[in-house]
């Protein structure tokens, strides 16, 4: 019998497309991750309050909550900004933050009264520990004398608190 009998080879199986497979379809979880990915690198920038400046570090930090209290950013240059916003240089500067601060205090305190006018269900009880204090970032390269006439008029304005930005010291 030369050549009519049947094969002891391997057998060839044929996948149908509808057939339930075990396989790991990865495509779909690389796609949300990516989506995940480029929305956290759109949204990261917008989180951030105020302007980014290098800030002397400390030890024992604390990371009290955030009031939304108006920042006020002084960075290596020696420009200041209120929040993202740069103030203009000249003999003027200082009123110029002074009346942005009041504008931002205003704005808080509105927000704050509809905040607690809608959430009467829980009293109407607000945090309005930020209405009149403010958040002042300081480059390290910044002598405390450039910094000590803004913090003056800040408190003469009427300002409660001035909290001054650091960073954590990394051991």
């Amino acid at each position: 019998m030369a050549g009519g009998g049947k094969r002891g080879g391997l057998k060839k199986r044929v996948i149908e497309l509808d057939s339930v497979r075990n396989e790991i379809n990865v495509t779909p979880l690389v796609d949300v991750v990516l989506v995940l990915l480029i929305i956290m690198m759109v949204i990261g920038p917008m989180l951030a309050r105020g302007k980014e400046v290098p800030l002397p570090e400390t030890r024992h930090h604390l990371e009290p909550n955030d009031n939304h209290e108006p920042i006020v950013a002084v960075d290596q240059y020696g420009k200041i900004w209120v929040d993202k916003e740069q103030v203009q240089d000249g003999p003027e500067q200082i009123a110029q933050v002074q009346e942005r601060v009041k504008q931002l205090w205003h704005e808080l305190a509105a927000s704050n009264s509809k905040l607690a006018a809608s959430n009467s269900k829980l009293g109407g009880k607000v945090d309005r520990s930020g209405e009149d204090r403010v958040l002042i970032k300081v480059a390290p390269e910044i002598p405390y004398s450039d910094v000590y006439p803004l913090i003056m008029a800040l408190h003469d304005m009427g300002a409660s608190g001035i909290d001054l930005g650091t960073e954590e010291l990394k051991e």
